[in-house]
């Protein structure tokens, strides 16, 4: 029986998403930070993005996510979105 641990879990899940979202985009597009957010509010920013047919990664440290804290960039989740999408991504978030 394979098990993860959740360092390797996230990990996992970030390239899983990414993976996903890459095989949406062209070839020539990539993804930019939109903003970032504690991991509960990133998850609530990317079902909003989602709901308005914004495909959006979440990009963060598996370390943050264990100890639950956010110091110096430790437990910042960065919001990734296709570049071509940033401004109205931003317009939905109003940043």
């Amino acid at each position: 029986m394979c098990s993860l641990s959740i360092w390797h879990w996230s990990e996992y899940s970030f390239l899983l998403q990414y993976y996903l979202l890459l095989r949406r985009m062209s070839a020539t597009d990539r993804l930019v930070t939109v903003c970032t957010a504690r991991h509960l509010e990133a998850q609530v920013i990317q079902g909003r993005l989602e709901s308005e047919g914004i495909p959006a990664v979440l990009s963060y440290e598996s370390a943050g996510l264990i100890y639950g804290l956010t110091v110096d960039g430790l437990g910042e989740v960065k919001i990734l979105v296709p570049s071509h999408l940033a401004k109205e991504a931003k317009e939905i978030l109003g940043i």
